[in-house]
Parts: C-alpha cells; structure tokens; sequence
C-alpha cells in the first residue's frame, strides 16, 4: 500500500526537528538534511527520511549519535 502525503509529512517534520536539536541552528540542520550523505549511500537524509519509517529511524538515530558524539 502507497504511503500516504501526511505520513510523509510527519516523518519529514520528526528529522527535521531532530535535525534542528542537535544542531541547534535552522541553516546547518538545512544543510545537513539536503547534502548526499556516505552512512546513506549518497542519498541525502531528507531524502532517506522521506521515502519510509524504516529511512526516518536511521536518519534520526544516525542524529542522535551526532548529538551525543558516536556517530561516523
């Protein structure tokens, strides 16, 4: 079954919030969510986070260890 718009949305706006969190300034959190991305195969994490749940978790688990300093 297709996903639905507003899913979409919400895993857009969970790493987007997490994003800013951890970076604490809209423009790097901008940054960081458009620009391809190794940990995800060149992909950018807007990207990741866009196309499922399973995508949104890595990107914001992939935040939370930036935040707390373990991540690659």
């Amino acid at each position: 079954m297709p996903d639905s718009g507003s899913k979409r949305l919400v895993r857009i706006a969970r790493t987007r919030a997490m994003a800013l969190d951890v970076y604490k300034d809209l423009d790097l959190a901008r940054e960081f969510l458009r620009r391809p991305h190794h940990m995800f195969n060149g992909r950018s994490p807007l990207e990741v986070a866009a196309a499922s749940e399973e995508g949104t978790k890595a990107v914001v688990e992939t935040l939370g260890r930036l935040k707390y300093g373990s991540a690659s």
